[in-house]
């Protein structure tokens, strides 16, 4: 393991103040070698701790150089339980135009994803996906948290759709 990738996987255990200071850091890590700048993207876009503002933009710096690794994780991203995975995902779906991230968000939609990841989601693909975004939301009104519940509420109403 190279010892920048060490130094970042010590640092990022620590939160920084806003997502712009931690990618600061992190460029200034990228900078420092080339040999090591693609292990370092790859892992923070992965599995790091980092906003998922910083995982989105390094996976988006990766993808210019790599974009088929990219894509099998995001699909990994997609499928993860984790929520911080799903927001990665989710941050850079909506910095592509890539047609591939509205098969791979929709996956949210109809699984067991958790439910603030659903949400999330919904306001994504309710443009694209009207049918089965009602049926999500049909069943975030059955969700145990009153919170998923009245969120769900509110995203209908303003969609203008009465369930």
């Amino acid at each position: 393991m190279s010892t920048i990738l060490e130094e970042a996987k010590l640092r990022l255990r620590q939160d920084f103040i806003s997502p712009s200071s931690e990618w600061e850091y992190l460029e200034s890590l990228i900078s420092k070698s080339e040999t090591d700048r693609f292990p370092l993207l790859k892992w923070v876009f992965e599995k790091s701790p980092a906003y998922w503002e910083s995982r989105a933009r390094a996976g988006l710096v990766l993808s210019q150089n790599n974009e088929a690794d990219v894509w099998e994780i995001l699909k990994n991203l997609v499928e993860s339980h984790d929520p911080d995975d799903n927001g990665t995902a989710l941050t850079f779906f909506e910095k592509t135009g890539d047609p591939r991230r509205l098969e791979l968000a929709k996956i949210w939609l109809s699984s067991s994803a958790h439910p603030v990841t659903q949400l999330e989601a919904i306001d994504f693909l309710k443009d694209v996906y009207p049918d089965e975004v009602q049926v999500c939301l049909r069943a975030l009104f059955n969700n145990p948290s009153p919170d998923i519940q009245q969120s769900a509420r509110k995203i209908a109403g303003e969609m203008g759709v009465n369930l």
